[in-house]
């Protein structure tokens, strides 16, 4: 009778004890505090142009030459067909002036022959479709694109840049 009385002790400490620590919010089990809320703001749209930049398109600074303040970049676009095409986009030019442009053989500031004439420069921009890859440029060597101030001054150079492909 002794042992009965010592489980039934047992089992009401066991249930108190059950109750005292484990049933009552805030002592031993605490119900769990909620998760902290984050708040995002959202982050700005990449700016999207209409038409994506093709793989393999390359960029060149284009640099004024002889004070000229023309600047701008020089865009090696690779086309389907074994193709590229040079697009010149210059600032800071004299309005209506068709200027000479060209890809000389050489360096800036003084490249040496004309390789692969480009649609004169006209209100900043030219664009010329070339027969020839990128890749194909890259292995003649090194290779300068150059503005011309005119077809009548076409020995004054206005902008530069080499094409390190």
């Amino acid at each position: 009778m002794k042992i009965l009385w010592t489980i039934v002790g047992i089992l009401v400490v066991g249930t108190a004890l059950y109750y005292l620590f484990f049933r009552t919010p805030g002592l031993v089990q605490q119900s769990p505090s909620p998760s902290p809320t984050v708040t995002l703001s959202p982050s700005p749209s990449p700016i999207v142009s209409a038409s994506p930049t093709p793989a393999g398109t390359v960029i060149f600074d284009l640099d004024e030459q002889n004070n000229s303040n023309e600047d701008g970049k020089v865009t090696l676009i690779p086309l389907v067909g074994n193709k590229t095409q040079v697009v010149l986009n210059v600032e800071n030019v004299p309005a209506g002036v068709s200027q000479p442009a060209h890809i000389h053989v050489g360096e800036c500031p003084s490249p040496g022959a004309v390789k692969y004439a480009l649609t004169p420069v006209v209100n900043g921009t030219s664009t010329t479709t070339l027969n020839v890859t990128v890749a194909q440029l890259k292995a003649q060597g090194k290779l300068a694109v150059n503005v011309h101030k005119s077809a009548n001054e076409i020995s004054t150079y206005v902008a530069c840049a080499d094409l390190k492909l």
